[in-house]
C-alpha cells in the first residue's frame, strides 16, 4: 500500500529539471518569433519603399506625357530641367530622346538619396506620340 502512494506522488507533478528543459523550449522558440519579426519589418519597409518609387516614377511619366518633349537629360546625374527632388528619400531623373516613327522616349530612374539604402534604382521606360 505504502509503494502505490509513493508512485502516485512521484507521478503527481513536475520535477525542476522539466520545467527547466520547458523554459529553455519556449525562450528558443520566443526568441525564433522575435527573429522572424525582425526579418518581416525589414522585407516591409523594402517593400514600401519600392512602391513609393515606382509610383514616383510613373507620376513623372505622367507628368511628363502632357508637356512639351526637349531631348535632354541624364538618368545617371542630376541635370537642371530634367531631375528633381520629390521627397527626402529620392532623386527623380528623366531622359527624353527621340523614339521610332516620330515618338519621343521617356525613361524616368527614381534613385535612393542614401547610399546605404537597399533600395534599387527604379527605372520606367516608355513611348509617346
Amino acid at each position: 500500500m505504502k509503494n502505490e502512494k509513493t508512485i502516485r506522488k512521484r507521478a503527481a507533478g513536475f520535477s525542476l529539471l522539466e520545467c527547466v528543459i520547458a523554459i529553455v523550449i519556449v525562450a528558443v522558440g520566443l526568441l525564433a518569433v522575435a527573429a522572424l519579426s525582425a526579418v518581416a519589418i525589414q522585407g516591409e519597409n523594402f517593400a514600401f519603399s519600392s512602391t513609393q518609387a515606382t509610383i514616383l516614377a510613373s507620376g513623372k511619366v505622367e507628368e511628363l506625357k502632357v508637356g512639351t518633349l526637349t531631348n535632354g537629360g541624364s538618368l545617371t546625374t542630376n541635370a537642371t530641367g530634367y531631375s528633381d527632388t520629390p521627397n527626402i528619400y529620392f532623386f527623380r531623373r528623366w531622359q527624353i530622346a527621340d523614339g521610332p516613327a516620330g515618338t519621343k522616349e521617356i525613361t524616368v530612374a527614381v534613385v535612393p538619396q542614401a547610399a546605404s539604402d537597399k533600395v534599387r534604382t527604379t527605372q520606367i521606360k516608355t513611348l509617346v506620340r
